[in-house]
């Protein structure tokens, strides 16, 4: 994990966003009034924001709220990996400040481990009081109410709409050594990072699986000897996946060509196919497919299978009675 000190939050959180995040990019405008909330807010224990992106959206919401059994934030971030296939991207963030002119906003970024952090929250979350709710208006007031009717009653006047609520915990003291703890121990295990190779490394890592990807799906094409699928019977195509394709700008996929094993592979789109191709010479792809090595598993099998064959066929050679071969 890695530490990113004294950094733009807003602008890093957006540019690690178009790395990973497809669809849904418009959560993000909900994410950038939550930090500004946050950044105003005169409590430095409740400055710590969890973020995620993910291939159908993002996620942001105070430390608190996600440690906090049975709220809405405590649900979502523990089903973030439930709903995609793809890569979750999590992080926390200490807010320090933010710039009156341009409302952006500053401060640490962590970077976290999805699944180890899931586990951690189901096992660490503590209860919510039932008492009352706080409650954000869009003009950076806060109050406190028993219940959303209750809140609606206060709110009767409109005095600036009511943005979201906010559950408070059930025992304020025990909430206040969690944060504090988690705080710890991310200044103990992340060491202090470039943000901007991370992100080039996060652009690198989409290509990569990306590519392994497309590289499995010829081959299986190939081995199987199937027909070429392309609409003039000399190519093999195969479909770049719709996250991929809306997550990443053109010059990384120009990448994605270069990381593809086979000569002269080139994206296609056709007014007819949904989506856009990779196509291969389906000759090319065969050709290459026996030049390919055989995996040190597969040789290790080869290796045992000739042993074997040794072995029965010196068992089955005419002996002497002093057992020596004939």
């Amino acid at each position: 994990m890695e530490k990113f000190s004294d950094i733009n939050l807003t602008e890093t959180l957006r540019a690690i966003m178009e790395t990973n995040t497809a669809r849904f990019k418009n959560n993000f405008k909900v994410d950038t009034v939550i930090l500004r909330h946050v950044a105003q807010s005169g409590e430095p224990g409740k400055k710590t924001v969890l973020w995620a992106s993910y291939p159908d959206g993002t996620f942001c919401d105070t430390e608190m709220q996600v440690f906090l059994k049975g709220t809405y934030a405590n649900s979502a971030w523990l089903g973030l990996g439930e709903q995609t296939n793809g890569r979750v991207l999590v992080y926390a963030l200490e807010i320090n400040r933010i710039n009156k002119d341009n409302d952006a906003v500053y401060g640490h970024l962590y970077s976290l481990d999805y699944e180890e952090h899931v586990k951690h929250v189901r096992e660490e979350s503590l209860p919510y009081s039932i008492s009352y709710m706080t409650f954000y208006r869009e003009n950076g007031e806060t109050f406190t109410a028993e219940s959303v009717e209750t809140a609606a009653l206060m709110d009767s006047d409109n005095k600036s709409p009511i943005i979201y609520n906010r559950r408070e915990p059930n025992n304020s003291l025990d909430m206040s050594l969690l944060l504090l703890d988690e705080n710890a121990y991310r200044e103990r295990t992340c060491e202090n990072g470039n943000i901007y190779e991370h992100i080039q490394r996060l652009e690198s890592e989409c290509v990569t699986v990306e590519a392994e990807r497309i590289t499995e799906e010829f081959r299986k094409l190939a081995a199987r000897s199937a027909k070429p699928n392309s609409p003039d019977d000399k190519c093999y195509m195969v479909k770049v996946s719709d996250y991929f394709a809306e997550t990443v700008p053109y010059w990384n996929q120009q990448k994605l060509i270069a990381a593809i094993p086979f000569k002269n592979a080139a994206l296609h789109a056709q007014r007819d196919v949904p989506g856009v191709h990779i196509c291969v010479n389906a000759n090319v792809v065969k050709r290459e497919m026996k030049k390919e090595k055989p995996s040190i598993l597969a040789r290790l099998q080869e290796g045992k299978e000739a042993a074997a064959q040794a072995q029965k066929s010196q068992d089955s050679a005419p002996k002497r009675d002093n057992g020596m071969e004939v």
